[in-house]
């Protein structure tokens, strides 16, 4: 059974803000696995291969996740 969830672009484009946070080229402490190991999968409750498959899809499209509707007063 095939379905359209259309909540995963959503969940992807906030799994590549939070790599964009945390990720560091050469440092082995903030590796993708790493974040994936301490924080991602505990936040979304998927795999690594589905994390890493969540960094290489086209969000472009989708609108940014965190933004305040209402400024602070």
């Amino acid at each position: 059974m095939c379905y359209s969830n259309h909540h995963h672009r959503f969940r992807d484009k906030a799994i590549q803000q939070f790599d964009a946070l945390f990720y560091e080229k050469g440092n082995l402490r903030r590796c993708h696995y790493r974040i994936w190991y301490d924080l991602a999968h505990r936040i979304w409750g998927i795999s690594y291969k589905s994390y890493l498959s969540a960094l290489r899809k086209d969000v472009s499209d989708v609108p940014e996740t965190c933004r305040r509707r209402h400024p602070k007063r």
